[in-house]
């Protein structure tokens, strides 16, 4: 019989490799089947940089996600989880296709859903 160490080696966070490949695809199909509550946010971290973060807020969060102004201030993970996050103000083409093919989002241009806020 084979060992099967390497299969089941444990990751970082606890997880088997096989456990983390279901616990991914179960993420991504829960945030496919919730697009509708994700958001690309414009702003500066709270080290002053510009950066862009696509975050999936939950649902009992949203109306409260929505009050925050133009400018305010506030930590965008006390309303959901990160989906992805990068520096400068606009998403290059290859994260583009990436969320598409993974999430199938397309419709995060440089209107309509974005905020632009401090994070």
């Amino acid at each position: 019989m084979k060992d099967k160490t390497n299969w089941t080696k444990k990751l970082g966070t606890g997880e088997t490799s096989a456990n983390k490949s279901y616990a991914e695809t179960h993420k991504e199909k829960f945030i496919r089947e919730n697009s509708s509550q994700v958001y690309k946010i414009c702003g500066r971290d709270s080290t002053g940089r510009q950066a862009y973060y696509f975050v999936l807020i939950e649902k009992i969060k949203v109306r409260a996600f929505l009050r925050h102004k133009i400018g305010d201030t506030y930590n965008i993970e006390d309303y959901g989880e990160i989906i992805h996050s990068a520096y400068g103000t606009t998403v290059p083409q290859e994260i583009r296709d990436m969320l598409k093919e993974k999430y199938g989002f397309d419709n995060f241009d440089d209107e309509g859903r974005d905020r632009q806020d401090q994070t």
